[in-house]
């Protein structure tokens, strides 16, 4: 937030009331004169201010000029110290707080206290600032905020299409979410998404990205075969009665098709996940293995759950020829070829890699920078009605050494 120190509350209806107005785009907030930090006795005393740009300095509450007496006396133009005074500055942001304490002024003020005792106070008054600091730095933390701030307004939506290569039509498009944080800037998903699972959020986020999404995906014209749409679900969440109750209003609309990309991040319980996605699959909701290649998928749950495609990670898309997994990369799209499932490759980054893999004539989709960044509802509009992918201008197709890795474990 942006700060305006020692202003005037009587147009807000506080005459004589001085304080501090705080403010983050459009909102402000008017924080009166803060006693919370007041001195207690002749011994011990405080100062919170705040610094801005130019060496400007406002006092916000304490003892006003403290700081300037506490950072004369350390370079020397104040004179020397007493060894039996503490004294100490701690900042964070445009915050800080001096604090001092007179071991002697204590001693005299309480000459029935133990020595202990005296020595125990002046400690707490020089942790105070301390303290004080570690509660705003806590309050305003990136997980502080994202707890408190993770709602529907918050998330942005983009939309990565799926081009089938044998007639370059977009036939899908993978819902990805980021987080605008309090400032306006975008947080990508490998920050947050951890956080999601720490605070066992993942439900309510889940819910929060197909909401939204349907909400913008309505508004695209309707299309012929209609156009799916793919969700990662957590796989702590990978329940056929939650799924099916949060695609309830995908599954009524027949403009739209719906899928979803499980993401083993995870040990699943492999008979669950099976009745799950055979319940799913008899609703008209195909399952995908998303991420092949990390985490806990392998070949061996290729074979068993009755998913309907696999999507390979973008560590064999774009891993060098000669590298181990470029030389896997064609035995694996085989071995799964064999199993008669989708096979999908993301992270395709270049025309070069994108025509590699039409050429084994057994990779059924792509998705990557090769055909299309993550869309905006905007975007993703415009670049539908151009038709086919293979009529998009090269303009679109990003410089892949800018590319940020894939990280999106939900709803991305």
């Amino acid at each position: 937030p942006s700060w305006r120190m020692e202003r005037d509350f009587g147009s807000i209806g506080h005459p004589a009331v001085v304080g501090t107005i705080a403010q983050i785009g459009d909102f402000a907030v008017a924080i009166p004169p803060y006693s919370g930090i007041n001195s207690r006795g002749a011994w011990h005393s405080k100062e919170l201010y705040a610094q801005g740009t130019n060496r400007l300095v406002w006092s916000v509450a304490g003892k006003k000029g403290l700081r300037s007496e506490i950072a004369a006396t350390a370079s020397g133009d104040g004179g020397s110290q007493p060894v039996t005074t503490a004294a100490s500055i701690s900042c964070t942001g445009v915050f800080c707080v001096a604090s001092r304490a007179d071991l002697l002024a204590l001693a005299r003020e309480w000459r029935a206290m133990l020595a202990i005792g005296a020595v125990a106070a002046a400690i707490g008054a020089w942790m105070l600032a301390d303290i004080i600091v570690a509660w705003i730095r806590t309050r305003w933390s990136f997980a502080e905020r994202f707890r408190r701030g993770m709602g529907s307004k918050s998330i942005v939506l983009v939309y990565q299409p799926i081009v089938d290569l044998r007639t370059n039509e977009v036939v899908s498009v993978e819902v990805l979410a980021r987080w605008r944080d309090l400032d306006d800037s975008i947080v990508q998903p490998s920050r947050f998404i951890p956080l999601v699972a720490q605070l066992k959020r993942t439900r309510q986020f889940t819910q929060l990205v197909i909401e939204s999404a349907y909400d913008e995906l309505r508004t695209l014209p309707a299309r012929k075969p209609p156009l799916q749409v793919n969700f990662n679900v957590f796989a702590c969440d990978f329940d056929s009665t939650l799924i099916l109750q949060w695609l309830k209003r995908f599954r009524s609309d027949a403009r739209m098709r719906v899928a979803v990309e499980l993401v083993e991040e995870q040990d699943v319980d492999l008979a669950n996940a099976q009745q799950a996605i055979e319940v799913l699959s008899d609703a008209g909701v195909p399952t995908y293995i998303d991420d092949f290649g990390t985490g806990y998928s392998n070949l061996a749950r290729v074979a068993r759950l009755p998913v309907e495609g696999v999507k390979l990670d973008r560590s064999f898309a774009m891993s060098p020829p000669d590298s181990v997994m470029g030389r896997m990369l064609s035995q694996v799209i085989e071995l799964i070829k064999a199993s008669g499932r989708v096979i999908i490759v993301e992270g395709v980054e270049t025309m070069t890699r994108l025509n590699l893999l039409r050429a084994t004539q057994s990779v059924d989709l792509v998705q990557g920078y090769a055909i299309a960044k993550p869309l905006t509802i905007d975007e993703l509009r415009e670049f539908l009605a151009q038709g086919r992918a293979d009529t998009a201008s090269p303009a679109t197709v990003a410089d892949p050494a800018h590319h940020r890795r894939k990280a999106e474990p939900v709803a991305q």
